[in-house]
């Protein structure tokens, strides 16, 4: 069960990239392997082999070829090719979208040069994800800066109390992340994957199998 946050789903964009891997630096949090999603509205991807679900477009497109792109460019679905990096080059639904595959694969760095284009910066999801790639980065305070300006934005972003929870977690803010789960169980109830996720890592800190 998802928590009630009303936000569209994100839906994983099924796209290769061929840049190093960057890794996290706290181990704690990585989107699930489906993809991120926010809500109820979760979108249905039906499409067949060769093809990738365009949140945006609501349509299948063409899976382009493999690609890798220099520094300054990214890929674009829409046209299959590298385009310079700018604000508006592409809708921020999708910039989202790839933002958290990218974020799943661990492109931390990727990722978050995906959120910094978005044009909606007040965006608690944007918000979120440029927190996230912070902080897997190693930029724990500057994440949670993000966390907190999301959540002062919608005091109901539950994965941005997931994941500052999980902050304070992987600082030994035990007592912090331990009021986040509780605003969580307040707001959306414990059945929530965002409650039972937090509240596993700070059970395996005061066990000492963390």
């Amino acid at each position: 069960m998802k928590c009630k946050i009303g936000m569209t789903a994100i839906v994983a964009v099924s796209m290769m990239y061929t840049v190093p891997l960057t890794y996290a630096a706290d181990g704690i949090g990585d989107p699930p392997s489906g993809g991120v999603s926010f809500g109820k509205a979760k979108a249905k991807s039906k499409c067949r082999k060769g093809y990738v679900f365009s949140r945006s477009r609501k349509k299948c497109l063409k899976r382009r070829a493999k690609t890798g792109c220099k520094r300054g460019y990214t890929y674009s679905i829409f046209s299959g090719k590298c385009v310079r990096k700018r604000a508006g080059i592409m809708p921020d639904a999708d910039l989202k979208e790839l933002g958290w595959y990218l974020a799943r694969d661990r492109e931390y760095g990727q990722a978050g040069e995906l959120f910094q284009l978005a044009v909606n910066q007040n965006d608690p999801e944007v918000l979120t994800g440029l927190g996230f790639t912070y902080r897997k980065q190693g930029g724990l305070e500057k994440g949670i800066e993000y966390y907190k300006k999301a959540l002062s934005i919608d005091p109901d972003f539950v994965r941005a109390r997931e994941y500052l929870g999980e902050g304070f977690v992987s600082s030994g803010r035990i007592d912090l992340a331990q009021l986040q789960l509780d605003e969580i169980a307040r707001r959306h109830g414990k059945s929530c994957s965002e409650y039972v996720q937090l509240a596993g890592y700070i059970e395996k800190v005061r066990e000492g199998r963390w």
